[in-house]
C-alpha cells in the first residue's frame, strides 16, 4: 500500500507567509509610532525644562543666589539629565525598530513578498 503525504498548496503557504510578514511589519509600525510619540513629548518637556533652567541660571548670575534657587537649579539639572537619558534610550529603540523593519522588508523582498506584505501591513493598520 503506497503512503501518501498531503501537502498544502503553494498559494496557501504564500498567502500565510505574506500575512505573517504583514503582521510583523504592522507591529513594527505600531511600535515606532508609540516610540516617536513618547520621544516627541519628552523632547518638548526637555526643551521647556532647559529654558527654565537657563532663565534661573541667568537670574542667579544677575542677582543674589539663594539656597532655595540653587537647589531648584540642581533639581532641574538632574531632570534634564533624566530626560536626556530617556530620549537616548528611545532613540536607540527607534533605531532598532527601523533596523528590524529594513531586515524584514529585505527578507520579504528576497522571498518575493515585498510589495504584497507591505500592502497587507498597510491594510492591517487601517
Amino acid at each position: 500500500m503506497p503512503i501518501k503525504f498531503r501537502m498544502r498548496s503553494e498559494q496557501r503557504d504564500h498567502r500565510n507567509d505574506s500575512l505573517r510578514l504583514a503582521r510583523l511589519l504592522s507591529a513594527l509600525d505600531e511600535m515606532e509610532v508609540g516610540l516617536n510619540k513618547e520621544h516627541k513629548g519628552l523632547k518638548r518637556r526637555y526643551e521647556s525644562a532647559a529654558m527654565a533652567a537657563a532663565f534661573a541660571q541667568q537670574y542667579i548670575e544677575d542677582e543674589e543666589t539663594t539656597e532655595k534657587l540653587s537647589a531648584e537649579i540642581e533639581d532641574m539639572t538632574e531632570t534634564l539629565r533624566k530626560y536626556r537619558r530617556r530620549m537616548d534610550t528611545l532613540e536607540q529603540q527607534i533605531a532598532l525598530v527601523e533596523q528590524l523593519r529594513a531586515t524584514t522588508e529585505d527578507f520579504a523582498d528576497d522571498l518575493g513578498f515585498g510589495r504584497e506584505a507591505g500592502r497587507a501591513a498597510s491594510h492591517a493598520r487601517h
